[in-house]
């Protein structure tokens, strides 16, 4: 069921690009660490590049594995690409010509992107059965389980917050690298985004015990270090049983690792959650819903004015409000009426 992946790298090499999320990274790093198992050599000429959302509109693949990043996210496909996805329902892998479909295998599993490529190369890959689980359940936003919560926290730390021990807690990994390219082009994401380069080489390599020590030691650090800022975050919150919503300083980067865990809170509580993070030059908005009834991708296509972004599936959406235009109070009026509507 891997041929479809094998053909291409044997064809393109293998260049991915990935959406920047815990599930985007197990995925790359399931990835490579198939490839690397099964003797493609070409894997390791590899690059991997995990763009943030501000770069897709000018970025253009090409020849390149997509993971979780359709054309609709901004990204421009030329030539032949491979996108492997799971949203919309359900996870399929997807050869491109250009902006067109060519070849397309769908797969009757529900499942992360991470647990697709590990059900596709499940007889190579050697991964621990439970971090696959809890991966899944990370993606799925089910932190009732103690230790997807742990690994949500431990990863959002490590992007948001990263300190020297992360080099020391992967050290294991580093040791075992040889000079490729691959493992250069990641040791050098890693002077740039620590958590991106050492968990996916950690992946690749196979190093569960690093991973299980690096989870362990940044779920603790969450604990004396942000969660003191999420009950603040917590307390200051508007609720009411359909809506509740949290206005949080993006440029704060204690608010900003702890309002996941906020906004968490808020979704099992109404129907609908918001968080407005106020940036230097906007408003960025996360609405979503654990009800199943509702949809909240039509908020997007209720949305008419062109200065405002608007992008998402059923559960969740995301916006941006340019503050050359709006204020935080023409923010809160306008989402609440397309919530409103969503409701109505």
């Amino acid at each position: 069921m891997s041929d479809i992946i094998l053909r291409f790298v044997r064809t393109h090499g293998v260049n991915i690009i990935s959406d920047g999320d815990l599930d985007g990274v197990f995925a790359t790093g399931f990835i490579l660490r198939a490839l690397i198992r099964l003797d493609i050599d070409v894997v390791y000429d590899g690059k991997v590049h995990y763009p943030r959302a501000r770069e897709l509109e000018k970025m253009e693949a090409r020849g390149n594995i997509l993971i979780e990043l359709r054309s609709d996210r901004g990204i421009k496909y030329r030539g032949q690409n491979l996108l492997i996805d799971h949203h919309p329902e359900p996870p399929r892998i997807v050869l491109y010509s250009e902006e067109s479909p060519i070849l397309i295998r769908k797969y009757s599993v529900s499942t992360s992107v991470a647990g697709l490529i590990h059900y596709v190369f499940r007889d190579n890959l050697d991964v621990p059965e439970e971090l696959v689980d809890v991966v899944d359940q990370v993606d799925y936003k089910n932190y009732e389980i103690e230790d997807a919560r742990r690994l949500a926290r431990a990863f959002i730390l490590s992007r948001n917050m990263p300190n020297d021990t992360l080099r020391d807690i992967f050290n294991t990994t580093l040791a075992q690298l040889e000079d490729k390219p691959l493992f250069r082009n990641l040791e050098q994401l890693a002077s740039k985004s620590p958590i991106y380069g050492f968990l996916t080489l950690a992946i690749a390599m196979g190093d569960w015990d690093s991973i299980y020590d690096w989870i362990d030691r940044e779920a603790e650090r969450y604990k004396r270090q942000i969660i003191s800022t999420a009950k603040k975050l917590y307390n200051r919150a508007t609720r009411s049983k359909n809506l509740s919503y949290i206005i949080y300083n993006y440029g704060n980067i204690k608010e900003r690792t702890a309002v996941d865990d906020v906004f968490y809170a808020l979704q099992r509580e109404s129907r609908i959650a918001m968080m407005i993070g106020v940036t230097t030059n906007g408003f960025l908005i996360r609405i979503a819903s654990f009800d199943p009834n509702l949809n909240l991708a039509k908020i997007c296509a209720d949305l008419s004015d062109r200065r405002v972004k608007c992008g998402g599936r059923e559960n969740v959406v995301g916006l941006y409000f340019p503050n050359t235009f709006f204020t935080l109070t023409d923010v809160l009026k306008i989402t609440r009426q397309l919530i409103d509507r969503i409701l109505s």
